[in-house]
Formats: structure tokens, sequence, C-alpha cells
């Protein structure tokens, strides 16, 4: 029995998007700052968020794009698969969890946030290099550690060759 799409602000404080499917045109248009927002288990959905949110949690989701202005705290993402994530505006962190197939693209007033990621593959950050025209960066899934004897610790980079053993 398939579960009842859900699209409700719940106490005034949190919007609900679960159990969306094949929804290309879904926005939220009186979102305020004291607001969150969640999406779980979202199937080929695009939402739309108008103004600054407080924050926003995209849970267990699969070909979804989030399209929002501002937050205030955070953008979360796990458990997803496919997943968009565009900021008109601005937002000071991103994290990434668990996920496959990311594409993050920042405004020009977005630039400086922090995006954190772990366990995730096949990552993606678009920037604006021109009015029309964006550039692709990878964000790196593999990485070679070695101990340092002269720093006496970890030293971890990024890369894709594998140090023989």
């Amino acid at each position: 029995m398939p579960l009842t799409p859900v699209l409700e602000l719940k106490e005034d404080k949190k919007w609900i998007v679960e159990y969306q499917k094949n929804a290309q045109d879904l926005v939220i248009d009186s979102a305020q700052t004291k607001h969150a927002v969640a999406l779980y288990k979202c199937d080929n959905v695009v939402l739309t968020i108008k103004n600054k949110v407080n924050s926003i949690f995209i849970d267990n989701c699969t070909n979804t794009a989030v399209i929002f202005d501002s937050a205030i705290s955070s953008v979360e993402v796990v458990n997803s698969k496919k997943t968009q994530i565009q900021v008109n505006q601005s937002v000071p962190t991103m994290s990434v969890d668990k996920c496959a197939g990311v594409n993050i693209f920042l405004s020009k007033d977005s630039l400086d946030t922090a995006i954190v990621t772990s366990l995730s593959s096949e990552m993606n950050v678009y920037v604006p290099n021109s009015e029309d025209e964006s550039v692709e960066l990878p964000i790196p899934d593999q990485f070679t550690t070695l101990y340092d004897k002269n720093l006496k610790k970890l030293v971890t980079t990024e890369g894709t060759n594998v140090v023989g053993i």
C-alpha cells in the first residue's frame, strides 16, 4: 500500500515533505526564518523554497532537487541518491552523508559555504564563472593516508593513485 504524500507545515515550525513521487513543481512560498524543511522518501521531485529558512534536511530521497533562496544554519543530505541542491543566495554549511550522485549549485553569494562530506561518492560542486556559465568541480571521494615520520602524525591527501604495499 503506497504511503500518502505530505506537504504541510507542522506546529508553525517545520515543513514536512514526505512520500512525494513524480512531483516536479512543488513550492513552499510562505517559508519563514523560524521554519525548518524536511524531505523524506521523495522520488523524482523538484521542490522550490522561497524566502529564507532555518535549515533543510533531506533523507532517503532519490532523483530529488531542492532549489532555495537562503538557509540560516545548514542543508543536510543523508542516505540519498541523485540529489541536486541549488542555493540562490547563501547558506553557511552543507553536509552530505552516505549519498551517491550529489550535485551542489552555489551562487556567487554562497561561494564561502563549507561543504562537509562523509561516506559519499559522485559529488560535484558547480560555481559561477560568468553571468551565464558555471564550472563543475568534483569533490574527491578517494584519499590516501600515510604516516609522516617527521610530523609524527597521519597525513591525508586527496587522490586516485593507489600506493603500493
